[in-house]
Formats: C-alpha cells, structure tokens, sequence
C-alpha cells in the first residue's frame, strides 16, 4: 500500500492495526489545512486494505492535539469570510466526516491536552483511551469560537455539553470517562500498551462482522438526527465567518500567545474542572 505522505503525520501498521499519528509536538499537534488533506487520502487507503481491522489515532509529544492551528501565518484561520476561510472550514468538516464515516473502528489514544478540534477528533472515533494525565475541553469558545461539528451533546449528557461550550473550561480524563465521553482511564505510563491490547482484541473480530456492525451503530445514531445536527453545526458556524473579532486581532499583531493569555484572563479566578 502506497500512502500519501506529511512531514506532520507518522503510519505504520502492526499486524491488524493502523496507527497514525500527529506529529507536531512544539505546536501541541495542532492540526493544519494540509494535515487534514492528507489525513483523508490516507484513511481511503486504510479503507480498501483488508489487511487493516482497526486504526489508533495519537499524538506524539506532550498531548494529542490543541485543535486547529490558528496561527497568523495559517490561510483561513481568522474566521472572516474569505474564500480561503472557507475551504478551511469545509475541509475541517470533511476531515471529522470522514473518520466517522470509515467502516473500519478506529480508537483515539489520548494523553494530555484534548482540546477543541482535538476532542472533535477523539469524539468521532469509534472508543477513546485516556492516559490519567487528559485534558478534554473547547476553550476556543472564550473568544467567541465554535465548532463545525458539534459532537459533545452526542457524547455526553446535553447540560454537560453544554457547560463546556458555554465556559470553554477543561475537564480531567476521570470526569470524562464518567459521562461517557471516554471508554477506559489508564495510568499515562501504560496508554500505549492498554491501547494497543484492546486494538488487538478488536482486530480479533472477522473484518466483515466490524465493518457491519460500525455501519449498522452510526446507523442508529443517523435515524436519531446526528448527520442532520453535524450539517446544521456546520452551517450555522459559517455565519460567523463574517464577524470580526479583537481575539485575532492580537493574534496578528501580537502573536498567538498574546491573544491566548488575553483570551483566558478574565477566567484566571475560576477554577477549571
């Protein structure tokens, strides 16, 4: 199998299981325009490989993933309505669409900052490990952003969704797992292995029978509204690409670190969960 390739992604496949992995550590795995393109080419691959059962998802370095690089040197980050904000979005959208939609079970293995985009990531994988040390939470909503694929309220209780959406606070991969955002909490030092152990034991599974029994489960999540709800995130998200907003205005001229402590300041005297 010939896979496209980034210099931000890592593969490689150990028997039955596939594992990609963000590959940006000093920028906490943040995800670019480009990672996602090759992202998808690579999951049509994985797709048509009988020789792949499951596919592990992970972040080398500190975390597995901030979310979207934001950075003033990214084309469409800013959300004012451009058409390069718009193939940004549409390939964020597509790129979570994507993972969802492939047959094949995929697990995202987590350790520190799941963050944003980041926990859309892990959301639309099929089972989430957490190492003790996770983080999961959407702190983009404290400038005024949003997602383009609202998964919380099909992963957790409506009310906790929407506290997180509505105080961009954190929470620990303990609190996670107990509203079902997350399957299994393991010590960091063993997230490796436990991952790969249930990969394993689901790679045991005839091909067939996984494949149907992914399909026939989101199935029962599309009859219940769940396509219908990630377009109408989607879209409602593109009105706001019109707005200016002060937040990317540091983010120009003062650097995103500038506009991230400008950004949580006001929250400093509160406590994360």
């Amino acid at each position: 199998m010939a896979l496209p390739t980034h210099e931000f992604l890592q593969t490689h496949q150990e028997d039955k299981t596939f594992y990609m992995t963000l590959n940006r550590p000093d920028k906490m795995n943040a995800m670019r325009d480009d990672m996602l393109v090759v992202f998808c080419k690579i999951v049509d691959e994985i797709e048509n490989d009988d020789s792949i059962s499951v596919v592990v998802v992970r972040g080398n370095g500190p975390c597995f993933s901030s979310g979207y690089d934001i950075g003033p040197d990214v084309e469409g980050a800013r959300p004012k309505y451009s058409e390069g904000s718009r193939r940004f979005f549409s390939r964020r959208y597509a790129f979570l669409d994507r993972v969802w939609n492939c047959p094949k079970p995929f697990i995202a293995s987590v350790h520190g900052y799941c963050l944003a985009s980041g926990s859309d990531l892990a959301n639309v994988c099929d089972i989430t490990m957490a190492a003790d040390d996770a983080q999961f939470g959407y702190p983009a909503v404290r400038w005024g952003g949003h997602t383009h694929r609202l998964t919380y309220p099909w992963h957790m209780p409506i009310k906790k969704a929407k506290e997180l959406m509505f105080t961009g606070d954190r929470i620990s991969a303990v609190e996670a797992e107990r509203i079902g955002m997350v399957n299994h909490v393991v010590p960091r030092a063993d997230l490796e292995k436990e991952t790969k152990a249930l990969a394993e034991r689901i790679a045991m599974i005839p091909l067939s029978g996984l494949i149907v029994n992914k399909i026939s489960m989101n199935y029962s999540y599309q009859v219940r509204g769940y396509r219908e709800a990630m377009q109408y995130s989607f879209q409602i998200a593109e009105t706001n690409l019109w707005r200016e907003n002060p937040f990317f205005d540091k983010v120009a001229t003062q650097g995103l670190g500038a506009a991230l402590e400008y950004r949580d300041k006001k929250f400093e005297d509160t406590t994360d969960k």
